[in-house]
């Protein structure tokens, strides 16, 4: 389970580095994972966390179905305007729903 303190998408920072008090918390189920999967990440200071965009569905299609609308080139704001391709960016909108991040370990 991902619990964090935003709940909508609307102002949720792109960035981690944007809102650096800001914390999340991933708890896994101890009826579907053995504790042993954890053994020794105390030694590591980050983590990479792989996740499905499941919720992205802005044109109301389910995201279990195949067609997805996206556009093929987009506009990060960071560029000002300037048009690049989907996956050269940090866009959810993309025909493949996996996103990962790196995330700090805190004890």
């Amino acid at each position: 389970r991902v619990s964090s303190v935003f709940k909508l998408c609307v102002g949720t920072p792109r960035q981690g580095m944007l809102a650096p008090t800001s914390r999340g918390r991933i708890d896994l189920n101890p009826k579907l994972l053995n504790r042993d999967t954890v053994l020794g990440l105390e030694q590591y200071s980050h983590v990479w966390i792989v996740f499905a965009f499941h919720l992205n569905n802005k044109d109301g299609v389910s995201p279990n179905q195949t067609r997805r609308n996206y556009a093929s080139k987009i506009s990060p704001p960071a560029l000002n305007g300037a048009k690049v391709g989907v996956f050269s960016t940090r866009s959810p909108h993309r025909p493949n729903p996996i996103g990962f991040t790196l995330a700090r370990l805190e004890r």
